[in-house]
């Protein structure tokens, strides 16, 4: 089932994977143009932070949680940047 972001939901649950490396940047880059989006278009955004990769990795070392699979699955939207390390 694909769930779509909308401007006649509430708020739209977005799961920011931001990894490591340059994904914290590119994350908090995309989540700004996302909110003037939002703020332009109508559009509400929740967005919940989860670990992933080598951020998850040095954190809980599992490189891909069961909360971030939670977290992914109940949202509308999930953004990846970059994982590695």
């Amino acid at each position: 089932m694909t769930k779509a972001l909308t401007a006649s939901k509430e708020v739209n649950k977005v799961t920011l994977l931001a990894g490591d490396g340059i994904g914290p940047e590119i994350t908090a880059a995309t989540v700004a143009v996302l909110e003037a989006l939002g703020k332009a278009r109508g559009f509400k955004f929740e967005f919940t932070n989860a670990l992933i990769g080598g951020a998850a990795l040095d954190a809980v070392d599992d490189p891909f949680p069961a909360e971030t699979l939670s977290s992914c699955q109940a949202s509308d939207s999930v953004l990846l940047a970059c994982i590695g390390g």
